[in-house]
């Protein structure tokens, strides 16, 4: 979102950012919009030193924007955080960690709908994380690993966490670093002969349909793992 169309910036100094989240759950408690249940006395001790003179004295932000920031939050119906890739490529995890806080202050981490969104980079990002696959490869976890739709949008962090797998299958439309570690690569059509499911990022599974027929002779991926499953002795539909 371009900043200057929100109804609301609160353009901060450069690594400010924790103060400033610490700044708006200091308000949100002292404003009484809170969900008591969530906050903690240890919390509220925590918070004490961000008081909201010194929070806009920090972040370059005006009093009256950050209690208005706060407000808008903590009394919205359904209150959603969004945070871009800008925090996933930081090796410390505390701003994800105080979003977390945050939205859970109001109880908005409560419910069937989504309440945090983190904007990671590429289709079916949010589809991926949910297998928890990143997560179990870094804790070597994985002794094989079947990476499938691995074109050269493959990042450098996933190609160093898979070196360490015992076994790799890569079935890949094109070739790609990925293909290059494989012990063995299989077809795939390209992203416009698919078609199938994927997670928005807003955790809504939505259906993504084929633009164009693929090359006859190429099988598509769903045929592969069903063929795949049969020499294991299972059966798979490719639904």
């Amino acid at each position: 979102v371009f900043p200057l169309r929100t109804d609301l910036w609160l353009k901060s100094k450069a690594g400010s950012e924790g103060v400033l989240l610490n700044g708006l759950a200091k308000i949100l408690i002292d404003k009484g919009l809170v969900k008591p249940e969530k906050v903690p006395a240890e919390l509220v001790s925590a918070l004490s030193q961000y008081k909201t003179v010194e929070v806009s004295r920090t972040t370059g932000i005006g009093e009256e924007k950050l209690e208005l920031a706060a407000e808008i939050y903590g009394q919205a119906k359904h209150g959603v955080i969004i945070y871009g890739e800008g925090l996933l490529q930081r090796s410390d995890a505390s701003l994800v960690t105080t979003i977390l806080n945050l939205a859970n202050l109001t109880g908005n981490l409560v419910g069937d709908r989504l309440r945090v969104i983190s904007l990671k980079p590429g289709a079916n990002s949010r589809g991926a994380w949910e297998l928890g696959l990143a997560r179990g490869i870094k804790r070597d976890k994985l002794k094989g690993l079947y990476l499938l739709l691995a074109d050269e949008s493959v990042d450098e962090e996933l190609l160093n966490r898979i070196k360490g797998v015992d076994f790799l299958v890569v079935q890949a439309s094109c070739h790609s670093p990925a293909t290059s570690m494989a012990d063995v690569v299989l077809p795939s059509p390209i992203w416009a002969e698919r078609e199938g499911k994927y997670v928005s990022m807003d955790g809504r599974v939505l259906e993504l349909k084929r633009v164009l027929q693929p090359k006859d002779g190429l099988p598509q991926d769903e045929e592969i793992l069903v063929e795949i499953s049969k020499k294991l002795g299972h059966k798979l539909s490719p639904s």
